[in-house]
């Protein structure tokens, strides 16, 4: 699916190791003018212009964001250990702890841009047919993706017996009942522990992959 081959020689890398491959991307970590780089490589622009567009505008705010070294998606190294690695090492009271900070490192990340960066941003635009951001439906968009993710659903019989359509139900009610956010802010969409990298300093920061 990707050269690797390629990439040595477009972007001058050395040393090209597959970390992560998944349908539309692939991450690599490889090295360039003797240091690591990370290289993310999309099959589909829309989601290669969501990403590299929030980063960029992230980072030049200061959130803690891996840098973008080249439109091309590469993105500076960062040492450390993922959440999902760390987490379970952790006495009761750090977890905790970390918790916080990492509750925190989100409401930051939510609150980095400005109202017009926001507005001039491309994650909204690619997710919707609006012009606006004023036009932008949170609970449009979710809709529109809770009911196509639910039809490629192919149900079983034992899947209704254990009660899977009580819970599309309770889902859809929910959604009918969602708001639109006083504000309009950058989300991350997949917020979790393996997204998530802890500095030897016990700082987190968004995995850069």
């Amino acid at each position: 699916m990707f050269n690797t081959q390629s990439f040595k020689t477009s972007f001058g890398l050395d040393l090209v190791v597959p970390i992560v491959k998944r349908k539309g991307t692939a991450v690599y970590r490889a090295v360039r003018d003797g240091e690591p780089v990370l290289l993310k490589v999309h099959t589909h622009e829309k989601p290669f212009v969501r990403e590299t567009d929030s980063i960029s505008r992230l980072a030049v705010r200061g959130a803690p964001v891996p840098k973008i070294l080249e439109t091309c998606c590469t993105k500076e190294w960062w040492d450390g250990v993922t959440l999902k690695d760390l987490f379970f090492q952790l006495d009761y009271i750090r977890q905790v702890k970390m918790m916080n900070k990492v509750g925190r490192l989100l409401a930051r990340i939510q609150s980095f841009l400005s109202e017009k960066e926001v507005s001039d941003s491309v994650f909204w635009k690619v997710a919707s047919k609006v012009q606006t951001l004023a036009q932008f439906s949170w609970k449009t968009y979710y809709s529109e993706q809770y009911y196509k993710w639910v039809n490629r659903l192919k149900l079983q019989p034992k899947d209704l017996n254990r009660g899977f359509q009580a819970c599309l139900n309770q889902t859809e009610q929910a959604l009918g009942e969602l708001k639109e956010p006083e504000k309009l802010t950058i989300l991350h969409n997949d917020y979790g522990f393996r997204n998530i990298m802890v500095s030897q300093d016990g700082e987190p920061g968004i995995r850069p992959i």
